[in-house]
């Protein structure tokens, strides 16, 4: 029998920050805490005895990254890869003196994410693990998503590498338990289990939660205009094209990931890498600009002879890509942040000339583009201006 092909699993970072908000108000739905309620409610050792402000800390503070929690703890269990228990937590908790007073700043926490995970464990009677897989991803059919590495994630997860330094090869990690953190990283999942997840957050999807609780759950809780930053629980924004996008990204050791959607439009994108020193926020904002550019001009089917222009040219500059669409080719540049906003449109001249035209940001406006064949009539070559792009054959 054929060999099935490998499935690449991710540890992320970013999903269990989208996560809590369902969890929580899932359990709101069904009466059973309040996002508004002191998460000493829930948690009768979530006290200190030299802090009282922290037993006034809310559910919604810790969702909203507004409860002035410090932010991982005590421990170093990013360099020495030991995450802490629930007793350690507690005995740090019991102890600590809060940086800033709850609903004050903005101060993300991973410590405030695990402690919403044992709430979870509290109110449910059940594991954080038994209480997503039961309420998520049962639900959703999410096969390859767990807070645990169980055997079959840990015979699938990718390898994740750290940083490319001068003269050393990239670090690979181990695979690493998060223990009492896991509600806050060390979820594993992969690019389909987390589109599933995605469109459960789209209107007129009740799976996972009804519309009132997925409209609060994108409530604006926190604004800094000046930091740039728009905090919903568990989720913040950007503009895409004057669209509101919805996101989180994250990291862990060895993975970086972002999560981003518009349910205006119920489209969206999901990143993930194994490693460590790129922003996949960067390519979300990349491919929601080339969503834009396409929503609003769609492809059409090419003109006779044109898709032999088509392909990725490189030279010493960047890469640029060229699509057929209708009678003119479209030229953009994929790895630029911005892609389509210097699109060039070659309308076509004669035999394998083209005028580039587009916005003032092509420079090249108005001049022209000569594409050169090779022996085989295969299109090798584009010269534009005073340089030339070879096409990579891939």
């Amino acid at each position: 029998m054929a060999q099935q092909p490998r499935r690449l699993v991710f540890e992320s970072l970013q999903f269990p920050k989208s996560l809590p908000p369902s969890l929580y108000l899932q359990l709101q739905e069904a009466r059973k805490l309040s996002l508004d309620k002191p998460v000493s409610s829930y948690l009768n050792w979530f006290k200190s005895s030299v802090d009282t402000r922290i037993e006034k800390i809310t559910i919604r503070q810790l969702l909203t990254h507004t409860s002035g929690i410090t932010r991982d703890g005590d421990t170093l269990h990013w360099i020495e890869h030991q995450f802490p228990d629930l007793n350690h937590l507690k005995k740090y908790v019991s102890k600590l003196t809060l940086p800033f007073a709850p609903n004050s700043r903005w101060k993300y926490s991973n410590l405030g994410f695990s402690i919403l995970g044992a709430v979870v464990e509290a109110v449910s009677e059940l594991t954080y693990e038994t209480y997503i897989q039961k309420h998520v991803c049962q639900k959703l059919g999410m096969d390859l998503t767990s807070s645990e590495l169980t055997k079959t994630i840990k015979d699938q997860l990718t390898v994740g590498y750290g940083r490319k330094l001068p003269s050393k090869n990239r670090e690979a990690f181990p695979l690493i338990e998060t223990n009492a953190m896991a509600s806050a990283t060390g979820l594993t999942s992969n690019v389909r289990d987390l589109l599933k997840f995605m469109s459960a957050q789209f209107k007129g999807n009740i799976i996972l939660l009804a519309e009132t609780s997925k409209q609060e759950m994108r409530k604006i809780g926190w604004k800094n205009a000046k930091d740039g930053i728009n905090q919903a629980l568990g989720l913040r924004t950007f503009k895409s094209g004057g669209h509101t996008i919805y996101y989180h990204s994250g990291g862990f050791q060895g993975y970086r990931c972002n999560i981003a959607f518009d349910v205006n439009r119920n489209i969206g994108v999901v990143i993930l890498t194994s490693v460590i020193e790129i922003d996949p926020k960067d390519y979300s904002s990349l491919a929601f600009n080339i969503i834009n550019y396409f929503l609003k001009n769609p492809l059409l089917f090419p003109k006779p002879g044109l898709a032999k222009y088509e392909g990725i040219y490189r030279d010493i500059w960047e890469d640029s890509a060229v699509l057929a669409s209708g009678k003119n080719l479209i030229g953009f540049y994929p790895n630029s942040f911005e892609p389509l906003s210097r699109a060039v449109i070659l309308k076509p001249i004669k035999k394998d000339v083209f005028e580039m035209t587009g916005s003032d940001e092509v420079e090249g406006a108005g001049e022209l583009a000569y594409f050169n064949l090779d022996k085989n009539n295969q299109v090798n070559r584009v010269r534009w201006g005073a340089t030339y792009s070879d096409r990579l054959h891939v």
